[in-house]
């Protein structure tokens, strides 16, 4: 029930008056992207490797579910990094 009622509160936001403004919101991150066509056996050192870190890695890509990425042959996939 707490779902549903997170998700009307959402829906009816400015009804109920819960006003949002800019600076209340979180600013989208920069980004960049990385095409990654073989595996990654270790994705923390893939981030390191790139300039960032695993939790950014993770924050970013969240359905990168595995310390790996396994690609079959072909396979690609696009990866976000932070821009910095």
């Amino acid at each position: 029930f707490r779902i549903l009622a997170f998700k009307y509160i959402m829906k009816e936001a400015n009804r109920l008056g819960f006003v949002l403004g800019s600076m209340d919101t979180y600013k989208p991150y920069k980004t960049r992207s990385i095409n990654v066509a073989t595996s990654q056996p270790d994705l923390a050192k893939f981030a390191a490797e790139n300039g960032s870190n695993y939790r950014m890695l993770k924050t970013l890509n969240p359905w990168l579910r595995n310390h790996s990425l396994s690609l079959r042959d072909g396979q690609s996939f696009d990866i976000q990094l932070p821009a910095n």
